[in-house]
């Protein structure tokens, strides 16, 4: 798609609270998450504890034949359930998930009905997780609990997906937490929001949230995306996060605070410099100073496609991509000397870098920062997600 290389922010755009009275909401939806975002979804969901406690008993019994992720790839096949199922609604399910009458759906229309809901959930995970591929390994892991569920026994498959992925990142934000060995924060309740609070501009939501990503607890990240980003109302959020629809409101109103006080502009400018510095370096094949701004536990990720157009441009003077390369080290050595046709740009309103030889985006280089160094890059070619980072 054509690119938009741009990096001028959008017009100011404030969200005010719902109609419970929620102060100081945050308008952060990209269009394509606005677009899946407009209706209710219901939160009443039967079966969900039990899928959640259960998860252990459950892979021991096996899981389904079709259900591999291809590895590095953003849109992953969903296998086939291993038993057909009974959902309350139609074929075709409404934009909010409702489903009212009583049909038979088979494998095939199981995973049917999860790729409608894909889109949404991926942009949710990417949203709590910070990278696109943390988010494809939340989705597929919630097309397997999907796969053993008793499906017959949901009521809204939206809402009940919705309800998983945000589970799955919260195991997935304690898990790496726990690999860290960092300590768990706090989730206690905070005071609400003062009537006066400001709204944070759209196109700063995205990278103050990503500066304080790591600060936020897994259920203060939770409640502020569902809420402040999806627009879900704190009596569907507070199941979700076990907690009262009270303490799931304070929970939002905490990260929100610490979001606001992010300085946007000087983290914008300083990000995006080093950006430029990295692809300076790299292009006159300076190892040392790619090594300093490297974090010497940066870890590069590429999907399949994108590490097959680096390989046919090697030659040419392209990265030399694998789909997983751990250590500042192996990461210097992969762009020493190359990637002299990448740009500094906006990708996902955080500051980034594309390939687009021809003036339309083939590549996206996500960059995570931790510490003030290049921590992580995610390089998307995949047509379907680049295009839904772009969007």
């Amino acid at each position: 798609m054509p690119a938009r290389l741009g990096r001028d922010g959008d017009a100011a755009v404030g969200r005010e609270g719902d109609e419970r009275g929620d102060v100081g909401g945050v308008g952060g939806l990209d269009h394509g998450e606005r677009a899946l975002c407009d209706g209710e979804v219901p939160g009443a969901v039967r079966g969900i504890e039990a899928v959640v406690a259960g998860e252990e008993d459950a892979a021991a019994n096996g899981r389904a034949e079709g259900g591999e992720r291809r590895h590095g790839d953003s849109r992953m096949c969903c296998g086939k359930a291993s038993h057909p199922v009974v959902a309350r609604g139609p074929a075709d399910v409404t934009h909010s998930g409702r489903i009212a009458t009583e049909v038979r759906m088979s494998a095939d229309g199981l995973a049917q009905e999860f790729e409608r809901f894909r889109p949404r959930l991926h942009a949710i995970a990417r949203r709590i997780l910070g990278s696109p591929f943390a988010a494809d390994d939340a989705v597929q892991e919630t097309w397997l609990r999907l796969d053993r569920a008793a499906a017959g026994d949901i009521d809204n498959l939206g809402a009940w997906l919705t309800t998983v992925v945000s589970r799955v990142c919260i195991d997935l934000i304690r898990r790496e937490s726990a690999r860290r060995e960092e300590p768990a924060l706090d989730d206690g309740a905070a005071p609400d929001d003062p009537p006066d609070a400001r709204a944070v501009r759209e196109e700063d939501l995205a990278l103050a949230l990503d500066v304080v990503l790591d600060e936020l607890s897994p259920v203060e990240r939770l409640a502020f995306v569902l809420h402040d980003v999806f627009g879900l109302p704190f009596d569907e959020i507070a199941p979700i996060v076990e907690r009262t629809s009270v303490n799931a409101r304070r929970l939002a109103s905490r990260a929100r605070a610490r979001i606001r006080a992010v300085d946007v502009t000087r983290v914008r400018r300083s990000r995006r410099q080093a950006v430029d510095a990295f692809l300076a370096a790299a292009r006159e094949g300076d190892f040392g100073r790619l090594l300093q701004l490297l974090d010497p536990d940066v870890e590069l990720r590429a999907d399949e496609a994108a590490v097959a157009l680096a390989a046919g441009g090697a030659q040419h003077g392209a990265p030399l991509l694998d789909g997983r390369v751990r250590g500042a080290d192996a990461v210097a050595r992969a762009f020493a000397g190359r990637a002299e046709l990448a740009a500094g740009a906006d990708v996902a309103q955080l500051p980034a870098a594309v390939y687009a030889p021809d003036g339309s985006v083939l590549a996206a280089y996500v960059v995570r920062f931790a510490g003030g160094r290049i921590a992580g890059l995610d390089v998307i070619a995949e047509p379907a997600a680049l295009a839904d980072l772009l969007a």
